[in-house]
């Protein structure tokens, strides 16, 4: 009788069916997450917060000095009624953080230089452009980069760099 010896373990074959299998759903979960798709719907918050805080700067400014930076900065005046982004009004933004209204971090964030600024009437429209798919489709993003209406938007079909989210600095006292 021959001396067979017993290995215990898994065969080449068994070991790539396993593999095998483990990348198909590996991919199909990836598939289902899209990592893509999260990043950009983790910017449009980080940009929609940045919003809503410059807003409440503007409203505690308004508050505090009964006025708007705006009024009372007339290089911020210039910038505004030019337009442009966050990080191109550094006098509006740097009378804000004087103020104490807004943190001096915000200066120079990213999302500075993503979101834009404009005159809208004695107030002022903030706007910035969607990167994920979510935000595009659900009839927020209508305007261009000045708060005017843009009609077609939104798309219906992801990502449009034409089509804004807007939101006003309400100046109800002016």
């Amino acid at each position: 009788m021959k001396n067979i010896k017993n290995f215990a373990g898994f065969t080449l074959i068994e070991l790539l069916v396993v593999i095998g299998i483990l990348a198909i759903l590996m991919s199909i979960v990836l598939t289902a997450v899209n990592p893509a798709e999260q990043l950009n719907e983790s910017s449009d918050v980080s940009d929609k917060t940045v919003v809503d805080d410059f807003i409440k700067a503007n409203v505690e400014y308004l508050s505090s000095d009964n006025a708007m930076p705006w009024q009372k900065n007339a290089a911020c005046n210039v910038e505004l009624a030019t337009g442009g982004t966050l990080a191109s009004m550094p006098d509006c933004i740097h009378e804000l953080v004087k103020g104490g209204k807004l943190e001096s971090d915000e200066e120079n964030s990213d999302q500075a230089k993503n979101i834009y600024m404009s005159k809208c009437g004695s107030s002022a429209v903030l706007c910035f452009n969607p990167r994920s798919k979510q935000e595009n489709t659900n009839g927020e993003a209508q305007y261009d980069k000045f708060g005017n209406n843009q009609p077609g938007c939104p798309l219906g079909n992801g990502t449009s760099p034409q089509c804004y989210i807007c939101k006003p600095i309400l100046n109800t006292r002016y």
